[in-house]
């Protein structure tokens, strides 16, 4: 190679290396205040941005907007950051990986990749994230404090213990634990799982007082007892026993025998079989009534239906008690008992005496199965026949029925209230229509023979006899 072909060829190389070097020191100037080639932070792509600009991304990609506080009952309260004055600054972590790569090795970074996860430095207002967690509901409750004790208090269900030494909340340790969190950017916090958040006191003697008295009222008022009336049922259960222990007028303290145990107040087992039977009898009450003429009719008196023994319920009922039969179910004890069972307790089959139409009808099982015209008491005279649910309480054949100007031959007789009954009334020659006005009977419900006889063969006794008008 010739002096001047030489010549060219170094003027060449020099001029490339020149330029190599050029753009390559141009590079290193540019990455020198940018992230190099292939660097991923927190999964973004940060070549050739300046920390600034990564940190604004960073943030922006945030969604940590709130934290939400579950107490030891799993129930859960949420904070909006932007309440407490929430901020993320992503700038240390970022100049520190910046600082690890060499503007002037940039090159390398092309054949090998750079993955990175970094924490920002998180600022909140303390004072405000308190001021928000000491309104919370849960923070109020069972709150550790001097002079805590167990506590028992009768409600409407019954009687219930209130610890107050146990598993009590510390406030302050919860502001802790929830700031801890919130620096480490967890989306939940569970308090009770968090140390010192929630303190158990010593146990005293009078703590142990108060549990043995706890022990004590829970068995007390563990007794069950379920009454079956018809398609109803009424359930004794602690509601109700908790008012049965005694207690002292004065003091207000449980009474307790020489054994030291419980006493049951009678007299509160009698009030409550006293409501039941103000809740369940249907004898003396007003009844309503859906007569065949078709109109809902009111009868004030009644001496047919359920009429619980409260004396004997009461009786039956401590002795229930006594004895331990918790769980049984029975019917309350009847000093007279309808038919049927239920709020309906003249049911399907029964005999309605409709005396404005002087008609009388049989129905069995719901079924109409017998009607007569009848004739009632005289209204004249003033012997009017009561409207009154009653029932047939006797059945005789071949009966006088006396009074004080009377003696009447009957072939049936069936009494339904005192001396009202039903029977034949053979020397009559018509029934129904406005004869009871003006020659009525004495109160008696009269029918054709042949009629009280049908009836006298199917009727029941203690069939619901319904009279009205």
């Amino acid at each position: 190679m010739n002096k001047k072909k030489w010549l060219t060829v170094v003027i060449v190389l020099t001029s490339v290396l020149l330029v190599t070097g050029g753009i390559y020191l141009g590079l290193a100037g540019y990455y020198s205040e940018r992230f190099c080639y292939g660097t991923w932070i927190n999964g973004v792509y940060c070549t050739g941005k300046t920390v600034d600009e990564v940190n604004a991304e960073l943030v922006m990609l945030a969604t940590y907007d709130k934290i939400t506080i579950i107490d030891r009952n799993n129930s859960q309260y949420e904070v909006a950051l932007k309440e407490i004055e929430y901020g993320m600054d992503y700038t240390g972590a970022l100049k520190e990986i910046k600082g690890g790569q060499k503007e002037f090795e940039w090159i390398r970074y092309y054949f090998t990749e750079q993955n990175f996860d970094v924490m920002p430095v998180v600022t909140f207002s303390e004072e405000k994230l308190a001021d928000i967690l000491y309104k919370a509901d849960f923070m109020k409750k069972e709150v550790l404090a001097v002079g805590n004790r167990p506590e028992i208090v009768l409600e409407e269900d019954g009687y219930h213990l209130y610890d107050h030494t146990v598993n009590q909340i510390v406030p302050e340790r919860v502001c802790k634990a929830v700031s801890n969190a919130l620096h480490n950017l967890e989306q939940e916090v569970y308090v009770a799982e968090q140390k010192g958040c929630y303190v158990t006191m010593p146990v005293t003697q009078e703590n142990l007082d108060i549990y043995k008295l706890w022990n004590d009222i829970y068995a007390f008022q563990s007794f069950e007892l379920t009454y079956i009336l018809g398609d109803r049922e009424e359930k004794i259960d602690s509601s109700v026993v908790s008012k049965w222990i005694a207690i002292d007028e004065n003091t207000g303290a449980f009474i307790k025998d020489a054994q030291g145990n419980l006493v049951l107040d009678e007299t509160k087992v009698l009030e409550y079989a006293v409501s039941l039977g103000e809740k369940y009898d249907t004898v003396g009450k007003p009844r309503e009534f859906m007569s065949t003429r078709g109109d809902l009719v009111t009868i004030e008196k009644s001496t047919y239906g359920n009429d619980i023994d409260e004396e004997e319920e009461c009786a039956l009922l401590i002795e229930d008690f006594t004895l331990g039969r918790s769980g049984t179910e029975r019917e309350p004890v009847y000093a007279s008992k309808a038919w049927s069972q239920g709020e309906d307790d003249i049911g399907g089959t029964y005999i309605e005496v409709d005396m404005t139409e002087q008609m009388l009808y049989y129905y069995v099982d719901y079924e109409l199965t017998l009607e007569t015209p009848v004739v009632t008491g005289n209204m004249r005279r003033g012997w009017d026949t009561p409207a009154v649910v009653c029932s047939i309480y006797g059945k005789a054949r071949n009966r006088i029925l006396r009074g004080a100007t009377y003696a009447t031959f009957v072939y049936y007789w069936m009494p339904v209230y005192g001396n009202i009954g039903l029977h034949d009334a053979t020397w009559r020659r018509k029934f129904g229509d406005d004869i009871y006005m003006t020659d009525g009977s004495h109160g008696c419900i009269n029918m054709p023979k042949d009629k009280a006889a049908e009836l006298y063969g199917m009727v029941e006794m203690d069939t619901p006899v319904v009279l009205f008008y």
